[in-house]
């Protein structure tokens, strides 16, 4: 059976929301693994302490690469499911109300339409003709019907257009605003909310003082940690060799503290 395109945006989304927490587990394995090495690292006695400095940059640099190539990995599984899923929510969005009435109940709303649009022309009276469209936009809930009334509306208050009375304008905008709404699916609420997400979004938590990145910061250094949602720059400047050392003590990376609900 072939899916719905909502049915698929509903799938990619469920994948969206496991990289969360694929991203809160490599942060976890990757301060907890860290920590065993520099505890050992510590705990080496046969390791003079320039020895110990030395192998405990190697375990950060380790874990600081390792690290960053798996968010990069999960930046790159997002970017090819929010892609797919702005491209279907778009469609969706697009996509002209189905209409699930008879010939005969299509035929009389066009009838009905045709027939405010004469009688709003033709009112001498621009409150009275401003009424008729309310009433009429209010009874016409469904979203086929209300998707045809919004379409149309330029037309439907052409001769309304002029008129320089702001309380007219304001009703007038009113309706108009309605019959958008009344035209908006549940599928199509879902698309447009699916098309407000992130091309970019912020998988670790990088506030200083967060307890989570307190913890990654204390086995990565401050420079990598800071770079959890952007890991590719920071690899980068590790490749090249260009990596600032100067903002981060060893003495941190020895702390013992992690929660994991963090």
């Amino acid at each position: 059976m072939t899916k719905t395109k909502i049915e698929l945006i509903n799938e990619y989304l469920e994948k969206i929301g496991t990289l969360k927490e694929k991203a809160r587990q490599l942060q976890l394995k990757t301060v907890t693994e860290a920590r065993e090495d520099y505890n050992k690292i510590k705990l080496n006695r046969l390791l003079s302490e320039e020895g110990k400095s030395i192998e405990r940059e190697q375990v950060r640099q380790f874990y600081a690469e390792t690290f960053l190539k798996g968010m990069q990995d999960i930046n790159t599984e997002y970017a090819r499911y929010i892609k797919f899923v702005k491209q279907m929510s778009q469609e969706v969005v697009a996509t002209a109300n189905a209409y699930s009435g008879t010939d005969a109940q299509k035929v009389s709303f066009e009838l009905s339409m045709r027939d405010l649009q004469t009688r709003v022309m033709l009112h001498h009276n621009l409150d009275e003709a401003v009424k008729l469209i309310e009433d009429f936009v209010r009874k016409q809930d469904d979203a086929y019907y209300a998707q045809q009334i919004a379409q149309q509306f330029p037309n439907l208050v052409s001769t309304l257009a002029s008129t320089t009375d702001p309380a007219l304008k304001l009703r007038l905008t009113h309706a108009y605003k309605t019959a958008q709404k009344n035209s908006v699916t549940e599928e199509k609420l879902a698309a447009q909310k699916a098309l407000e997400l992130s091309d970019q979004p912020d998988f670790v938590l990088t506030v200083a003082d967060a307890p989570s990145f307190v913890n990654l910061r204390s086995v990565l250094g401050r420079q990598a940690a800071q770079s959890a949602n952007e890991p590719a720059v920071h690899l980068e400047r590790m490749a090249l060799g260009k990596e600032s050392k100067e903002h981060y003590e060893y003495g941190e990376f020895e702390q013992p503290t992690f929660n994991e609900g963090q």
